[in-house]
């Protein structure tokens, strides 16, 4: 009697090049950390080069921001849509917040918060403007939803 030759190979649709090793979360939560760190970091350095009292911004910068990969991202950042998922990278989020701050400080660059139409890809989903708007919205309801002595607290801080 012939022996049969055993498949090991796993069957499914074949994504992970890892097959049979173990997904390391502690690493994986590390490198996430790592990123988000470095990618504040550089927000924050596009945020202070903009940030001046007396500096105008250019046309030039508002094109060059508009094909950008910036912008896009601070749209996937503020659709989240849900306050944890923002508190998970709080200092990126702050960065973030900070930089379209610092955008709207600027005459030129104001525009980018808003709809920037048609004309530039990828295509804006929403504004900036309308996600800020639902992400005051989303925590306006969350600290609704706070007990009051928890608010009068948080109004002290």
């Amino acid at each position: 009697m012939k022996k049969e030759k055993k498949d090991n190979k796993r069957k499914g649709v074949g994504y992970t090049a890892g097959v049979g090793t173990t997904w390391n979360v502690a690493e994986y939560l590390k490198s996430k950390e790592a990123k988000s760190s470095q990618t504040a970091n550089i927000v924050n350095i596009l945020r202070n080069i903009i940030r001046s009292k007396d500096w105008k911004a250019p046309a030039a910068v508002k094109d060059l921001l508009l094909e950008s990969a910036l912008l896009p991202t601070l749209e996937a950042a503020f659709r989240s849509g849900s306050l944890l998922d923002m508190a998970k990278e709080y200092d990126l989020n702050i960065a973030y917040l900070d930089f379209a701050e610092e955008l709207a400080q600027h005459e030129t660059l104001i525009d980018l918060l808003l709809d920037i139409g048609d004309l530039y890809v990828p295509r804006q989903h929403a504004s900036v403007e309308s996600l800020l708007i639902k992400l005051n919205d989303l925590g306006t309801i969350f600290l609704n939803c706070l007990p009051e002595e928890s608010k009068t607290s948080l109004d002290q801080e």
